[in-house]
C-alpha cells in the first residue's frame, strides 16, 4: 500500500488531515514511520510528495487508487522537514511531485500519463 508521510506517522492511502479521516474510514492504517525506514526520502524508486487540498494531488492520488499503484507517498502538510527535503532535492514546494530515482516530475497530467504508461 502506498505510504504518506504526516507528521511522525505515515498513512496509507490519502494525504493531510481530512482525508487521513476518510482513509482510516475505509479501512486504510496508521503505520510509524520507522516501520517504512524513518526517512522522508524512501528507498523506493518512486516517491509522490503531495499537499492536503491540493486538487492536482487528489487527481494523481485517486489515479493511484483507482488503478491499485501503491507507491510511497509523503505529505508536506505541516511537515516542514518533508516541505523543507522536497524543496532541497526538486529545487521548489510545488506538488504533486513524483521523484523517479530521484528526478522530479511536476505537473499532474504528466504524472497520471507516465503511471499509466509504467504500471499499465
Amino acid at each position: 500500500m502506498p505510504a504518506i508521510g504526516f507528521g511522525t506517522y505515515r498513512v496509507n492511502g490519502l494525504a493531510g488531515v481530512d482525508t487521513i479521516v476518510h482513509a482510516l474510514e475505509n479501512g486504510y492504517r496508521l503505520i510509524p514511520s520507522s516501520a517504512l525506514g524513518g526517512t522522508i526520502m524512501t528507498e523506493s524508486k518512486y516517491t509522490l510528495y503531495v499537499l492536503d487540498g491540493c486538487p492536482f494531488c487528489t487527481k494523481v492520488l485517486t489515479y493511484m487508487k483507482e488503478h491499485g499503484i501503491e507507491l510511497p507517498v509523503v505529505s508536506i502538510t505541516g511537515n516542514e522537514a518533508a516541505r523543507a527535503e522536497l524543496v532541497r532535492v526538486g529545487g521548489k514546494a510545488q506538488c504533486p511531485c513524483l521523484f523517479i530515482d530521484g528526478k522530479p516530475m511536476y505537473e499532474s497530467g504528466d504524472i497520471v500519463d507516465y503511471l499509466a504508461k509504467t504500471f499499465a
